[in-house]
């Protein structure tokens, strides 16, 4: 089978290649299953959240990287402010903290990221709303995760790619 005509009639939207169009679709609605079951998982570790162990473990190394930002060892702190954050993807207070590391460092977009993470996972966070309005940002936030939007966009484009297929084949 000679490719290039193959990709031009596909391309082209030229009937005849109804055998590529299948294969272009199925690969399609593999990547989209793909995507959304590892939204899916994500979602579930979400609505679980981390053990009492990994809860416990983030709090030490939050407290850890106090101690070494006032100590003036901003990469010791921020590293353990990072394996803080995977530990408990949903303390508010590491983001915050981070975020205030970031400002001290003149990462200033970074700081904004973070301060605005903090306020998805405790929207009473007083302090850094107080952050963001210092640098004039309005916290606009759903209350979903950007991954768990993208999780419905990507099961939205499942469906399509689905009935797409059922209907060429």
């Amino acid at each position: 089978m000679d490719w290039w005509p193959a990709l031009e009639g596909l391309f082209g939207c030229q009937p005849g290649n109804e055998l590529l169009h299948r294969i272009i679709l199925l690969l399609g609605a593999l990547a989209s299953a793909a995507t959304v079951s590892h939204a899916a998982y994500r979602l579930c570790r979400w609505v679980v959240g981390p053990s009492p162990r990994h809860r416990l473990g983030a709090r030490a190394l939050r407290e850890q990287g106090k101690l070494h930002a006032r100590l003036n060892h901003p990469k010791q702190a921020m590293m353990l402010y990072d394996l803080a954050a995977r530990l408990n993807p949903r303390a508010a207070e590491v983001y915050y903290l981070r975020g205030c590391l970031e400002e001290e460092l003149e990462k200033i977009d970074r700081a904004i990221a973070d301060w605005k993470r903090c306020l998805d996972r405790h929207a009473g966070h007083a302090s850094a709303r107080q952050k963001l309005a210092q640098y004039g940002v309005a916290e606009i936030g759903s209350g979903w995760p950007s991954w768990a939007i993208a999780t419905g966009t990507g099961v939205g484009a499942l469906v399509v790619m689905l009935l797409a297929s059922a209907y060429v084949l």
